[in-house]
């Protein structure tokens, strides 16, 4: 495999990225010069990139579509919620104020939350009960 060819890779190639931690998955796809007790130690997870065939590629982005650039790859952690019982002497500035993937609504479709910041928040389309 020529690795030097995926650093010259344009953005507008790439299909689709799909990242797999499955062991066998990763085995198939590793340095076939490692064993699997070495790629176990290793390889957290392998990435595929899926391609548009060179004469379908698009010269330039479409309207809409953003660009962006992955540091890494990093394993799921918990979210942190600071304890505001005793607020901080520092403003928050995190970007993520509030995560709960497994948020579910009522009859009506309504859903509510109760976070706490030391900066004012201004979520479009959101309602707030104070």
């Amino acid at each position: 495999m020529d690795y030097n060819k995926y650093r010259l890779l344009p953005l507008e190639a790439i299909k689709s990225v799909y990242i797999s931690e499955d062991f066998g998955t990763i085995c198939r796809y590793a340095d076939p010069r490692f064993t699997p007790i070495n790629i176990d130690k290793l390889y957290r997870c392998v990435v595929l990139i899926e391609t548009y065939p060179e004469d379908q590629i698009s010269v330039k982005g479409g309207k809409g579509v953003r660009k962006t650039w992955l540091e890494g790859y990093s394993e799921v952690k918990d979210f942190y919620q600071p304890d505001y019982r005793v607020l901080p002497k520092e403003n928050d500035y995190r970007r993520t104020l509030y995560w709960n993937p497994a948020l579910s609504t009522d009859e009506q479709g309504k859903a509510y939350i109760r976070f706490t910041t030391t900066v004012v928040v201004n979520i479009p389309g959101l309602r707030l009960k104070l």
